[in-house]
């Protein structure tokens, strides 16, 4: 009986796959198709990370940085935690971007910061 509904499966995919392989070109651009449309449309953000001196509301960024979005992710270590502040200005002096914030959420002390400088769609990281 098992015999018979491979066969049954064999005489199907012989006759509408391998003979008219309309259903396989039909898999195959659907699976583009989708490919390109989620490329398209994800955004990732563009950041760049930076030392940074943490002082009460003032973070002083090494160099000098230009902060489009205001928005600032601080860590002493990535992979435990990571802080999102918003910038309320920022000042250049002696060669150092220097920034105020809402919330300092009690940091302090030499910390990275990730400064997001914008955002790419996906399918141009790809490429």
């Amino acid at each position: 009986m098992n015999q018979r509904k491979q066969s049954k499966f064999s005489k199907f995919y012989v006759k509408h796959i391998i003979k008219k392989p309309f259903v396989f070109y039909g898999f195959l651009g659907f699976g583009i198709g989708l490919f390109l449309y989620l490329s398209l449309t994800v955004k990732l953000d563009v950041v760049q990370s930076v030392p940074a001196e943490v002082s009460g509301h003032q973070i002083t960024l090494k160099g000098e940085h230009d902060l489009t979005t205001g928005v600032m992710y601080l860590y002493y270590d990535r992979n435990d935690r990571v802080y999102k502040l918003q910038v309320v200005r920022c000042t250049y002096e002696d060669g150092n971007t220097v920034c105020t914030v809402e919330e300092n959420q009690g940091l302090s002390g030499k910390m990275d910061a990730d400064l997001v400088l914008g955002s790419e769609i996906l399918l141009k990281r790809i490429l």
